[in-house]
């Protein structure tokens, strides 16, 4: 039965490596063997030819002194028949030394073989220690997502959030009813600013997903088996990561942010005093103030927009790369720069005319403090000079710059504080960092509350399941295919070997046959 789990795989390969040093060492010896057993005929079949070669000798001497044709006769047929045994020893001797040859080879083959093999069962066993040891962390994994409180974890956090669950969703309450202190459009903007970030911060890791999975398609179509078995263990690894993490934090994280809305729904943690909640709540500004936050609203749509068209663009590339001889995809990347191009234009438009006044009043402010720094040159050049400053020209002329600035200054601080921007940033500036901070922790709470409601438990078990069965069936499959490949390569090399000796003595070898030697 096919390994499914990656310490099945790991112990498969151990005792695959055990079996390849056996069969290794078993090949050794046969070689080994067949060449000693080649060497002793062909030991056997020279002296045979010695004392051949030593027969025909002597008859040809006796032929040389024959007394009467009928002795030559016998002599004549003891040679023929001499003869026939000499070129069959001949050719035997040909066939044993190509059969050494061949011996030899099979020799080193199987002494790499057998050295390869104690490798790999080196590295298996090694790997197979590896893979006890995280089965063993991953099991006691299972064993805590099937246990409380990680096994309703994700029930805990949904009544948390909800209001209308008692008493878990009390605090959650409570904590919602403390954050409207701050008006619900400028908490909109705050929640849609943070949002945003997060977004953007997000953006990253959503960017290097597509890449990694464009990736994983190339080796699924035009890769080998290998690739693609190795993009899936690095699947695998995420899921395992974040099965330890989930494992490891979850309940820390639970309770940090219970207590977080606790402190949130404290209404003695930093309470607002009378006067802060009249001016962030003061009805004379709200038209403006409301008008501020929509103006905000379409500067953040624009960039929003901006992102949007970007992350179309960052698919759109990835796509063409996929596929270089594909024009519609490459137009695609085209069509889509000149997209994030206009966007980024009316986002330019929108954000400067948002920023106009704020950026006058900044540059207006640098301004007064670069005059005053020439008055005081100008006032401590006069003194060491001992002239009088108040009748020197180059003082007179700096106090009438620092009085023009500080009048742009004056002009300048009215228009930001009247616009659109700067209103909003007053009534930013009305809420206490105290109450943005008890804020950030309610967003914060809700946040990993909602992470922790899905997926469940037993959820993350199955995926972190179906994940590692995925990585071993194609490990698998890549291996069958290396195993293949491996067999073949050898069964090449092995009669290679048996060509080359056929090669080196196939003078001899023709010669013989074509004479009729066996």
């Amino acid at each position: 039965m096919a390994a499914t789990t990656i310490i099945d795989y790991a112990t498969d390969r151990r005792d695959d490596a055990k079996q390849a040093v056996t069969d290794a060492q078993s090949e050794l010896a046969v070689a080994q063997t067949a060449i000693a057993n080649t060497a002793e005929q062909l030991t056997d079949e020279t002296a045979l030819l010695v004392s051949l070669d030593k027969s025909v000798a002597d008859i040809r001497q006796k032929l040389s002194v024959v007394p009467t044709p009928a002795d030559g006769e016998t002599l004549l047929a003891a040679l023929e028949q001499l003869t026939i045994r000499q070129r069959a020893a001949q050719s035997s001797i040909v066939e044993l030394q190509a059969g050494i040859a061949v011996a030899q080879s099979n020799a080193a083959q199987a002494q790499a073989d057998l050295a390869r093999a104690n490798t790999q069962l080196t590295t298996a066993e090694t790997d197979l220690t590896r893979a006890t040891d995280a089965s063993n962390r991953r099991d006691d994994w299972k064993t805590a997502l099937a246990a409380e409180p990680l096994k309703s974890i994700d029930t805990a956090a949904t009544k948390a959030l909800d209001p209308n669950t008692s008493p878990e969703g009390d605090v959650f309450e409570a904590a919602t009813l403390r954050i409207a202190e701050i008006p619900q459009t400028l908490r909109e903007r705050a929640q849609d600013r943070r949002a945003a970030e997060a977004a953007r911060i997000a953006a990253a890791a959503k960017n290097t997903k597509t890449a990694g999975d464009a990736v994983a398609a190339e080796h699924n179509t035009n890769s080998g088996l290998s690739a693609q078995a190795a993009d899936l263990w690095v699947a695998f690894l995420a899921i395992e990561s974040a099965t330890g993490d989930f494992v490891a934090s979850s309940v820390t994280r639970f309770e940090q942010a219970q207590a977080a809305l606790a402190g949130v729904a404290d209404i003695t943690n930093s309470p607002l005093t009378a006067e802060q909640t009249a001016s962030i709540n003061d009805a004379s500004l709200q038209a403006a103030r409301d008008t501020a936050a929509a103006a905000e609203e379409t500067v953040q749509d624009a960039r929003k927009d901006v992102e949007d068209k970007q992350a179309i663009l960052d698919g759109a590339v990835v796509a063409a790369k996929a596929a270089p001889t594909d024009l519609l995809k490459a137009q695609a990347v085209q069509d889509a720069e000149d997209d994030v191009a206009a966007a980024q234009t009316a986002f330019n438009t929108a954000n400067d005319a948002w920023i106009a006044e704020q950026k006058d009043y900044l540059a207006a402010i640098t301004d007064v403090e670069e005059k005053q720094a020439a008055l005081n040159a100008a006032t401590l050049k006069a003194v060491a000079a001992q002239a009088d400053p108040t009748t020197d020209p180059d003082v007179i002329a700096a106090t009438s710059d620092l009085a023009a600035a500080q009048q742009t200054l004056t002009t300048a601080e009215a228009a930001y504080k009247a616009s659109s921007n700067g209103i909003l940033h007053a009534w930013e500036a009305a809420v206490p960092d105290a109450t943005w901070r008890l804020f950030d922790d309610y967003e914060e709470a809700q946040e990993t509350l909602n992470a922790l409601k899905a997926p469940s438990a037993a959820a993350r078990q199955t995926a972190l399941d179906n994940a590692e069965a995925a990585y071993v069936a194609a490990q698998l499959e890549a291996d069958a295919s290396v195993d293949v490949l491996s067999q073949l390569v050898a069964l090449q090399e092995t009669r290679a070997a048996r060509a080359a000796a056929a090669q080196q003595a196939a003078t001899a070898r023709l010669f013989s046959a074509l004479r009729g030697d066996n």
